[in-house]
C-alpha cells in the first residue's frame, strides 16, 4: 500500500493506492477530511480531528490549529501550559492519518508515503515537514508540491490525457497557482507562482474586521479593539467559528447568518449585558470584503499564463483545489475574469491526497528517499535466435506496445505469442522482421504477460520465453520544478570595499532532481581543533534582488574547526571550495564541500538551521519583527563579512 497525505492548514486527508486502486481512508467520524486541530484535556489525553475542532470554542487554550503556517519557524504553539513546535503538532496529525489508513486497510504494510506541500514552501519548510513525518513514524517518506499532486489527480480522472491546465490551489493558509501540461498522462509543471500567507483564514480575518467587529462594537459596550485583549479572546474565537459556518452556508445559499447565541458566547460586555451574534449577510456582502484578495489570485493566474507564452484560450481547464475554492464567488470570478472552463467534478478537498497517492506508487522506495520507477525496459536475449525486447513498464493508457527485433539472420523460422493473465493473446506471429505487438492492459496496476517464443517444432524455447510486467497508472509526474531560487551569500569587491551579494545555487524553474557544482573561495581562515566556523548561508532569493538583507535567510551549513578538521589542518583565506550539490524532487538539498588545499571532501547532508531562518513573519509577531527591522534600518548598519567569496566565471555542471 502506498499513501498520499494532504497535510493542510485547516483540513488534512489520506488516500491509499492499494492493488491498483485508489481508496480514500475516512476519519473516525466518517468525514472525508480530518480537521488539522489538536486538543489536550486536563488529564493529558490527546484528540485530533473533529473532536478537537469542536473544543475550539469551549476550551480554546487547550486547542492548537493553523500550525502549518508556522512550519519552519521557531514560533511555539501553546496548548494549555505546554509549548509545542509546529513540527510536533503536524506529527500528531500525520499519526492520526496513518492510523486511519491502517484501520481501514486491515493493517496493510506501507511501502512509501508522499506528503504534499505548498509550491511556495522553501528548503526550511520542506525540511520541517519531513521532520514531522519522521517523528510520526514514517521512514519512507517523500514530498510533492500540492499543484503537481492536483494535476496528477485531474489527469487521472479525465478521459482526455492531453492538455494545458491551470491549477488554482486556495487552501486555509496559502495560495498556489501552477501551469501544467499533460501529454499521454505524464504531467510536466511549466511554471508556478504562490502567495504563502493568503487563504481561507485571511478571508475570515477580513470578514471579522470589516463586518463582525464593527457590529459587536455598535451593539455592545466593548473596547474599540477588544480582539487584542485576553479578556475577549473567547469572543473572537466564537466569532471566527460563526464566520466559517456562514461561509459554508453561503456555498449553497444566497444568504446566511453569522450567528452565536448567548449560551454559545457565555460572556458579558463592559455593562454586563450578555453578548450574542446575529448578523445577516449575503454573498454580495462577503464578496465586497474579500474581492480584492481574490483579484490578487486571479492577477497571478493572468501573469503565469502570459509569462509562459499562453493565452486563456490555450488553457483546457482551471482546476480549483482547497476548501475556500468551493466558494461560488471564487468560481464565478475565475470563469468570468479568465474565460476558462472551471473543473466541477473533482473534489477539491481530497484531490491533492489522491494525486500524492498516485505519485507514491510511481516511486522506488529506500530508507532515505524515493526515486522514479523506470518507465521503459530494453532486454537482449540470446539462444537459438537473438532478440531485442523493448517495452514500456509504466503507461497511463489501456494498451502498450512490445517491440521485438530479431537479428538479421534469424527471421522466418520462429514464432512469438504473448498471453495475459486472463488468457487473452496476441496470436501466434512469425518473427520475419521487426514486430510491434499490442498488449491490452485490462486493469489498473500491474499487468503480467507471458512471452513465448517457439521454433519450427512448435515447442517453447525456454531460454527465450519470459514474463514481463507493464503497470497501468492513472497519471504520472514527468517533471517537478524548483519552486524558488536557492542562493548562497558571498563576498565580492576589493579589500576594504567588500560587499555581500547572493549567488544563485539552484535557480527557480530548474527541473528536479538536479545536481551540479559551484566554486567559491574561503572568506576567512579556518584551523582544525578550534571553535571557529566557516559558514555557508542560504537564502530564498527574490528574482533580480541579490542583496542578502532583502531576501529570506533560510539556514546555514557550518564547517566547524573542532569537528570537521583535524588538529593541524587549515583552510586558508582564499582557498578554493567546490560545492557539489544535489536537489531532490522533494525540494531538499544535500551537498559536499571539496577542499583541494587539504585533499578532503566533507559531506553536508542537511542544513543546520539558525535562529534567523526561523522567524515567524505572520500576525502580531510579524508586526514586531517588521517594526524592529525598520528601527534598525534608521541606525547605521554594519555589513557582516561573508565567510565565502564568489569566484568570477564559476563553473556549473
Amino acid at each position: 500500500m502506498y499513501l498520499g497525505i494532504d497535510l493542510g492548514t485547516s483540513n488534512s486527508a489520506v488516500v491509499g493506492y492499494v492493488d491498483g486502486q485508489l481508496r480514500l481512508f475516512k476519519a473516525a467520524d466518517g468525514g472525508d477530511v480530518l480537521p488539522s486541530v489538536i486538543y489536550i484535556d486536563r488529564r493529558g489525553h490527546r484528540f485530533v480531528g473533529k473532536s478537537a475542532y469542536d473544543r475550539t470554542v469551549t476550551s480554546p487554550k487547550s486547542v492548537a490549529s493553523g500550525f502549518k503556517r508556522l512550519m519552519g519557524t521557531k514560533s511555539p504553539v501553546r496548548i494549555n501550559d505546554e509549548e509545542w513546535t509546529p513540527e510536533e503538532c503536524s506529527a500528531e496529525v500525520i499519526r492520526t492519518l496513518i492510523s486511519q489508513a491502517n484501520t481501514e486497510s486491515g493493517g496493510q504494510a506501507i511501502e512509501g508515503t508522499v506528503i504534499t506541500i505548498p509550491a511556495a514552501f522553501n528548503q526550511m519548510q520542506s525540511e520541517a515537514t519531513l521532520k514531522a513525518a519522521r517523528a510520526a513514524g514514517l521512514d519512507k517518506v517523500s514530498l510533492i508540491q500540492e499543484p503537481v499532486a492536483a494535476a496528477i489527480a485531474v489527469i487521472a480522472k479525465s478521459a482526455v490525457k492531453d492538455g494545458v491546465f491551470l491549477i488554482y490551489d486556495l487552501g486555509g493558509g496559502t495560495f498556489d497557482v501552477a501551469l501544467v501540461i499533460s501529454t499521454g498522462g505524464a504531467v510536466n509543471v511549466i511554471a508556478h507562482e504562490g502567495i504563502n500567507m493568503l487563504g481561507g483564514r485571511d478571508f475570515d480575518r477580513r470578514i471579522f474586521d470589516s463586518i463582525v467587529r464593527p457590529w459587536l462594537v455598535d451593539n455592545f459596550n466593548l473596547p474599540e479593539h477588544f480582539q487584542k485583549e485576553d479578556k475577549y479572546r473567547h469572543l473572537t474565537t466564537i466569532s471566527h467559528h460563526a464566520i466559517e459556518r456562514a461561509k459554508i452556508q453561503l456555498s449553497a445559499s444566497g444568504s446566511a447568518s453569522i450567528f452565536a447565541s448567548e449560551d454559545d458566547v457565555r460572556m458579558t460586555d463592559e455593562s454586563r449585558s450578555e453578548i450574542f451574534l446575529g448578523i445577516d449577510v449575503t454573498r454580495d456582502n462577503i464578496a465586497a470584503v474579500i474581492r480584492d484578495r481574490v483579484e490578487a489570485t486571479i492577477a497571478l493566474c493572468r501573469k503565469i499564463i502570459a509569462d509562459n507564452g499562453y493565452r486563456p484560450e490555450d488553457i483546457s481547464k482551471i482546476v480549483p483545489i482547497g476548501g475556500p475554492s468551493k466558494m461560488p464567488l471564487i468560481r464565478e470570478m475565475l470563469q468570468n475574469e479568465l474565460s476558462i472552463e472551471v473543473e466541477q467534478t473533482l473534489d477539491p478537498m481530497t484531490a491533492v491526497a489522491m494525486g500524492a497517492a498516485i505519485f507514491a506508487e510511481s516511486r522506488v522506495w529506500d530508507d532515505e528517499q524515493s526515486t522514479r520507477k523506470v518507465s521503459r525496459s530494453r532486454e537482449e536475449v540470446s539462444g537459438d535466435i537473438n532478440l531485442m525486447f523493448d517495452f514500456p513498464t509504466r503507461v497511463t493508457t489501456t494498451t502498450a506496445k512490445l517491440s521485438v527485433k530479431p537479428s538479421e539472420n534469424d527471421t522466418g523460422r520462429y514464432w512469438i505469442e504473448v498471453t495475459d493473465e486472463s488468457g487473452g493473446t496476441t496470436g501466434r506471429t512469425a518473427i520475419d522482421g521487426p514486430l510491434r505487438l499490442t498488449l491490452n492492459l485490462r486493469h489498473d496496476g500491474e499487468n503480467k504477460f507471458k512471452v513465448v517464443v517457439t521454433g519450427r517444432d512448435g515447442l517453447p524455447i525456454a531460454g527465450l520465453s519470459r514474463q514481463i510486467t507493464v503497470a497501468r497508472a492513472p497519471a504520472s509526474a514527468a517533471s517537478i520544478p524548483m519552486t524558488y531560487t536557492l542562493a548562497v551569500k558571498t563576498q565580492v569587491g576589493t579589500v576594504g570595499y567588500e560587499r555581500n551579494r547572493l549567488m544563485p545555487l539552484v535557480a527557480k524553474g530548474t527541473p528536479l532532481p538536479a545536481e551540479g557544482k559551484q566554486k567559491f573561495r574561503a572568506g576567512k581562515t579556518l584551523r582544525g581543533g578550534t571553535d571557529d566556523t566557516l559558514n555557508f548561508e542560504f537564502f530564498d532569493m527574490a528574482t533580480g534582488v541579490d542583496d542578502p538583507e532583502k531576501n529570506l535567510h533560510i539556514g546555514d551549513f557550518r564547517l566547524q574547526g573542532s569537528s570537521d578538521l583535524s588538529r593541524g589542518e587549515r583552510i586558508s583565506r582564499g582557498s578554493e571550495l567546490i560545492v557539489h550539490w544535489k536537489m531532490s524532487d522533494n525540494g531538499t538539498l544535500s551537498f559536499d564541500v571539496e577542499i583541494p588545499e587539504i585533499g578532503r571532501l566533507i559531506d553536508a547532508p542537511a542544513l543546520y538551521f539558525v535562529e534567523g531562518g526561523h522567524i515567524n513573519f505572520e500576525g502580531e509577531q510579524g508586526s514586531q519583527v517588521a517594526t524592529a527591522a525598520c528601527q534598525g534600518g534608521r541606525r547605521s548598519r554594519r555589513t557582516d563579512r561573508a565567510n565565502i567569496e564568489q569566484i568570477r566565471g564559476h563553473e556549473r555542471s
